[in-house]
């Protein structure tokens, strides 16, 4: 260490949670999930006549200046971090509950339910996915660019799936729009549809992606692929009902008019 500067950056790393009390060689190592950084002080860092300050601040039941800057400035990094722990949790919220929940429903319930207010459902709960999935962007492009991940592969699929997915809203309004109109599908519809379908199944991907960035929990990835798997197996097999159905049905249209 170079003390003779005014002040040096340290970087610190932990792990919360139960102890690990296991003396087998092949056990999983969990890796730490808080992280900061902060300026230490030289000027503060003094200790007693002993080469290690702790020791006096010990024997005398006080703390020695450096005892002290280390502890304070350790608690403001610990404070950070913590706060940017809550970000990351809440962006991975957000994310899951807009493609995992709300825009796959959305999608299985316009090709279900046979009623006038079918497409307002519809549009409704997309909607509301955007505006979860925008939070998330938000908050995740907040951390990526404090901490440096914009060039992760999760990052980067997250800003194609914004990209794609911004106009959105105005693909759908063109294509429900003219299809009262015309009474059949338009290539708005065509581009509609796919972009969703291609979005939703990226978005659930990514969010694997994420969780292995955030070095999750092995429950939590369990838990994350069990109803993902199970809300996209759905959307996927509703699609292609609806698909069939309608092929079926334009065959059966046009095979009874000649």
């Amino acid at each position: 260490m170079d003390f003779t500067g005014s002040s040096s950056n340290w970087i610190f790393a932990s792990k919360t949670g139960a102890r690990m009390d296991s003396d087998d060689i092949s056990a999983n190592i969990n890796m730490h999930n808080s992280q900061g950084a902060f300026v230490w002080d030289h000027s503060q860092a003094k200790g007693g006549s002993d080469h290690n300050p702790f020791l006096n601040s010990a024997a005398t039941g006080s703390a020695s200046p450096a005892a002290s800057t280390a502890t304070t400035t350790t608690s403001i990094a610990s404070s950070e971090s913590a706060g940017s722990e809550a970000v990351v949790l809440a962006h991975g919220i957000l994310a899951c509950i807009a493609f995992v929940a709300i825009f796959p429903l959305g999608g299985i319930l316009i090709r279900i339910i046979d009623s006038k207010y079918t497409v307002r459902i519809h549009a409704g709960l997309q909607l509301l996915g955007c505006a979860f999935f925008i939070a998330a962007f938000v908050l995740g492009i907040a951390m990526a660019v404090k901490l440096n991940y914009l060039d992760n592969g999760h990052a980067k699929l997250g800003i194609a799936i914004f990209a794609i997915m911004i106009l959105q809203p105005a693909f759908g309004f063109l294509h429900h729009y003219l299809y009262r109109k015309y009474q059949r599908r338009t290539v708005w519809s065509h581009v509609h549809v796919w972009i969703g379908r291609v979005a939703i199944v990226l978005g659930i991907v990514n969010g694997g992606t994420g969780l292995k960035l955030g070095h999750a929990y092995v429950g939590s990835n369990i838990a994350y692929g069990v109803c993902a798997g199970m809300m996209c197996a759905i959307y996927i097999a509703v699609a292609i009902y609806s698909d069939v159905r309608r092929v079926r049905g334009k065959r059966n249209s046009e095979s009874g008019s000649q």
